[in-house]
């Protein structure tokens, strides 16, 4: 079921976009992609209650990390749950698509994540997101968590 086309000011936020050869981020609409079998699905419980098809897909790997509703903020426990999550996608030398609603906030700020444990420079891994997906906009606070978490776990300098 793909969604509606969501526009942003004038331009319209694409379905999907392909950070690296193992990495995409997109709208929830993506997620049915035959390329990637291994799937991140970061929503809030309302989110969830508007989409209408089960989480589940056959034959992928499906993790979801749900929000509270209306609520835009990461935690440790979520990036430590990704962080898991990437190194089994590394592992099976799989793809990895990273979606949460509309493809913008929470599933840049995850791709953002999975690209520093690799580990990508920090700033360079914000440069690639943004580069491969224009209209991604992940929250300052977001980052910023994110940093602290490889910081203190030694995965960035």
């Amino acid at each position: 079921m793909e969604q509606p086309n969501y526009l942003l000011g004038e331009h319209e936020v694409p379905r999907l976009s392909v950070i690296t050869d193992h990495l995409a981020v997109g709208r929830m609409d993506a997620r049915h992609d035959e390329d990637y079998p291994f799937v991140l699905t970061i929503m809030t419980d309302a989110e969830l209650s508007r989409f209408q098809e089960p989480l589940y897909i056959p034959g992928k790997v499906v993790m979801q990390i749900p929000l509270a509703d209306q609520e835009d903020t990461i935690t440790v426990e979520h990036i430590h749950r990704a962080m898991n999550f990437f190194q089994s996608v590394r592992e099976s030398g799989q793809r990895l698509l990273i979606h949460c609603y509309r493809g913008r906030r929470r599933s840049a700020t995850f791709a953002v994540a999975a690209l520093a444990a690799l580990p990508v420079d920090f700033p360079r891994a914000i440069q690639l997101v943004l580069k491969a997906r224009p209209v991604a906009d992940p929250r300052p606070g977001n980052l910023r968590m994110v940093a602290e978490y490889m910081l203190a776990r030694g995965l960035q300098n």
